[in-house]
């Protein structure tokens, strides 16, 4: 007779997931409890001797060498910092990793996949309600900005939403594309479905106010369309170079910076950037090397604020991450630290291009992946300006963006997600 967990192991393994997902957008705290749920069951099912795709010898392995060299190298900072508990504490990434492998393993057939980005965006769209609902029952306040339920910073939260905007709209194409070569009722209603739930995301993005995320969001979708179309999207670039434009003029706050600008003052925005970074090249030149580790970054940045930083700019003058990630983690984990932080997005971006020159014109899966693909260099150009994997939040929906592009990449038939 089987056991329990034999019989139910699939159903045990794929709930847990599809909760994270589903509280990935408005809950670190419920989404961490149900990525830990997850990882349980994999480490059950493993014990049982069921490892139905092998992890470690997938197309993953690069990607999984490079977090286990920044797991040592970072384990390696727990034993330099005055605080060993604290210094563990600012280990949360190496948790957060786990989820590409997780989402490799089990997420192991289309309609899978399918639900969980349905679930991902159903998450986003709760948040949007909240929030446009909030915007017009203040009268529609030019200054609002919108943010996650658990009242996150807006500039997190426009994290989240540019990431979960392009697979919507890669996630839209490919519902669309479905309903026309199938010409089924059920296609039509998950486009419209995939379609509505984007331009909620769209209607946050717009809402939160972050120009970089804007800005970044509107290049991504260029990008986007160009890896798509190829030769004929050039012939639209003039058009498709209007994007970024019309989505930063969306914002009346982002207007008003670029009025500034152009009038010779530097907002108070940008200005306290500079400061930042200011600070962060002083903390680069004493500790090049190994950095100042997550614990002891602080009291080292109090030590090496710029002289300017008055008490009017509240972020740098209480001491702040960098707002930037690649100086950020120059800052925190030096020159050792920030090759293996490139590698995060290198290695997943060769892959790629590697599965774009083989099967970018011909893959059904096309429309989804080059959407997930986009993203990651989304990521990176949000990372200009913000310090975003320094949020659990924004870190968790990236390491699930490329958890599924490699499941979509890997897949043996090529399937698209149905």
């Amino acid at each position: 007779m089987k056991s329990i967990w034999e019989t139910y192991r699939i159903q045990i393994q794929i709930v847990p997931l599809y909760l994270l997902a589903f509280t990935a957008p408005f809950s670190i705290s419920l989404s961490q409890l149900f990525f830990g749920i997850s990882l349980l069951a994999w480490l059950i099912d493993w014990m049982y001797g069921n490892e139905p795709r092998k992890v470690w010898s997938s197309p993953l392995r690069p990607l999984l060498l490079v977090f286990a060299v920044w797991f040592l190298y970072r384990f390696g900072h727990l034993f330099a910092a005055e605080s060993f508990m604290k210094e563990a504490i600012n280990m949360r990434e190496v948790w957060l990793m786990l989820a590409v492998p997780l989402l490799y393993r089990n997420l192991r057939e289309p309609k899978q996949i399918n639900s969980f980005l349905f679930l991902l965006l159903a998450g986003l769209f709760i948040t949007a309600i909240f929030n446009i609902v909030y915007f017009f029952s203040i009268g529609m306040d030019p200054n609002f900005r919108a943010r996650g339920f658990n009242n996150n910073n807006a500039l997190t939260y426009a994290g989240m939403v540019g990431l979960l905007l392009m697979a919507g709209v890669g996630f839209s194409v490919a519902k669309w594309k479905e309903w026309q070569e199938l010409n089924s009722a059920t296609g039509r209603k998950e486009f419209f479905l995939a379609g509505v739930l984007t331009l909620f995301a769209l209607f946050s993005l717009i809402l939160a106010g972050s120009g970089g995320v804007i800005l970044s969001a509107g290049i991504a979708l260029i990008l986007y369309l160009l890896l798509l179309f190829r030769k004929k999207a050039l012939l639209l670039l003039p058009i498709l170079l209007l994007i970024p434009v019309l989505l930063v003029f969306s914002s009346n706050r982002v207007k008003g910076i670029l009025v500034d600008i152009s009038s010779g003052n530097y907002p108070k925005t940008i200005q306290e950037r500079i400061y930042l970074w200011q600070t962060g090249l002083r903390i680069v030149q004493q500790h090049p090397v190994f950095g100042t580790g997550g614990s002891d970054y602080h009291k080292i940045y109090m030590k090496n604020r710029v002289p300017e930083i008055t008490p009017d700019f509240k972020v740098a003058y209480n001491g702040s991450h960098q707002h930037n990630d690649f100086l950020d983690t120059l800052a925190h984990f030096g020159i050792v630290g920030l090759p293996i932080f490139l590698l995060f997005f290198l290695v997943p971006l060769y892959h790629f291009f590697q599965w774009y020159r083989k099967h970018g014109h011909d893959s059904p899966s096309r429309f989804l992946l080059l959407s997930l693909g986009t993203n990651i260099a989304l990521f990176i150009m949000m990372a200009m300006g913000q310090c975003h994997f320094t949020d659990d939040e924004v870190q968790l929906l990236f390491w699930l963006n490329i958890g599924i592009m490699y499941n979509l990449m890997s897949s043996e038939d090529g399937t698209s997600v149905q």
